[in-house]
């Protein structure tokens, strides 16, 4: 059953949104929202009550319908069109790689007792924090003398500090 064929419903009721919403005891936003959806579940407490509110014949048909069971139907009554089945495939395919692609999975790194690591990844890495292969030091020359060039410089502010007395 579709929201259309509740509006058709409502109508033949003589109710307008708003009446039907008074009786039942909903807002008339609330309404509308139902009758807006391509698929009714009969077993949600709002559409039950908007059953109970309309003739028997109806009722029994709002009640008895599943989101579910007639989607095959809604696709050929123009509820759900086939472009918009597409559209939500490749989102759907689209979203599923992305996710996987930022799931941390955890390290599996050897420790040394010979088990794996059960820490997760770090953000778009594959290793965690500590099997990770965080840089220990500069690996080419220009890096080493960058490096000692720094130190010895640090080395000498240090001395200097040592040395002169604290102005209070």
């Amino acid at each position: 059953m579709t929201g259309k064929e509740l509006a058709e419903m409502r109508r033949r009721a003589g109710l307008s949104q708003a009446a039907l919403a008074q009786r039942v005891g909903i807002s008339r936003q609330t309404v509308s929202y139902w009758e807006g959806k391509p698929a009714l579940d009969g077993r949600a407490a709002t559409l039950t009550k908007i059953a109970c509110a309309l003739d028997p014949g109806d009722r029994e048909v709002i009640l008895s319908s599943r989101a579910g069971l007639g989607f095959i139907s809604l696709h050929f009554q123009g509820a759900v069109l086939s472009e918009h089945l597409s559209l939500i495939g490749t989102a759907q395919a689209q979203r599923k790689t992305v996710l996987a692609s930022m799931r941390r999975r955890t390290c599996k790194a050897m420790t040394r007792r010979g088990m794996e690591c059960l820490l997760k990844t770090e953000p778009g890495k594959r290793r965690c924090r500590l099997h990770g292969g965080l840089s220990t030091g500069p690996k080419t020359d220009e890096g080493k003398a960058r490096i000692a060039k720094a130190q010895r410089k640090r080395r000498v502010e240090r001395r200097k500090a040592k040395k002169t007395p604290e102005a209070t």
